[in-house]
């Protein structure tokens, strides 16, 4: 899968690919727990770049499981989607109550550091 990862005010941000369905599902779920799992001595803040022009239930499921792991690893972990048809699915299942999403990244990393 290869995502793109880099680090920015301290914060990991995990540039998301841009489509995530059933096809690629797993891979980018296992992908980015790992992730997850090795940031842990590095930083305590992480940005998903969700630039997608829009969010699948694929992807709302990966982005939960991430926010589980996050949590379980003392994380903080927050979604970054500039597109509305990105962001509408997680306002419309309430996982936005689970895992903080913004309309840009900017804001993510500067509300994740409050």
């Amino acid at each position: 899968m290869n995502m793109s990862i880099r680090f920015e005010l301290d914060c990991l941000v995990i540039e998301l690919p841009d489509v995530i369905d059933i096809g690629n599902e797993a891979a980018v779920r296992a992908e980015l727990l790992l992730h997850l799992r090795d940031c842990g001595r590095h930083t305590r803040r992480v940005v998903l770049d969700l630039t997608a022009p829009l969010a699948t239930a694929a992807a709302i499921s990966v982005v939960l499981d991430a926010q589980q792991e996050a949590a379980e690893h003392g994380l903080l972990l927050s979604v970054a989607a500039p597109r509305r048809l990105a962001r509408e699915p997680f306002r419309i299942t309430s996982a936005d109550r689970q895992c903080p999403v913004y309309d840009s990244l900017d804001k993510a990393l500067i509300e994740d550091g409050d």
